[in-house]
């Protein structure tokens, strides 16, 4: 199970994670957009996620991946990849075989994309639920949100 969301400016977009059939993972509708404070928008939209699984989509070619926008960024309003990742983390909530990992990603300089944080890295409790998995996600997504909206 792996389910991922984009912070950015106070509102969450959570993407359905859908592979397509060359292997690679992209992102896909429906996106839920919640605001950070919304905690039961944001536990449905995760819910919905897990609940969607990850799609098999048609391959499409380079060419043509070229020149479309990612799913998110029509919702988050930019046109490039250097303006949505000013101001926006990456998390995601993985489970494997029992084992619930929430991590929260940073940028990852100098080149464009993200990388893990290591430091911001958690491996839940032996017993964790799907349920704590996205409560715990949920607040680091809303106290990392408060610390950016502070340090602005």
């Amino acid at each position: 199970m792996f389910v991922s969301c984009f912070v950015r400016k106070g509102v969450v977009y959570r993407p359905i994670w859908a592979k397509d059939t060359n292997g690679l993972y992209v992102a896909v509708e429906p996106v839920a957009v919640v605001q950070v404070g919304d905690a039961e928008g944001l536990r449905r939209a995760f819910h919905d996620a897990v609940a969607l699984g990850t799609p098999i989509v048609p391959a499409v070619p380079w060419q043509e991946k070229q020149k479309r926008l990612p799913v998110v960024f029509k919702y988050a309003g930019v046109k490039s990849l250097s303006v949505f990742q000013r101001d926006t983390f990456p998390i995601d909530i993985s489970e494997r075989d029992g084992t619930f990992k929430i991590v929260v990603q940073r940028r990852r300089r100098p080149y464009p994309g993200w990388e893990d944080d290591p430091d911001q890295t958690f491996i839940l409790p032996p017993g964790s639920t799907l349920h704590n998995a996205i409560d715990r996600a949920i607040q680091l997504i809303q106290e990392k949100s408060r610390a950016q909206t502070a340090g602005a």
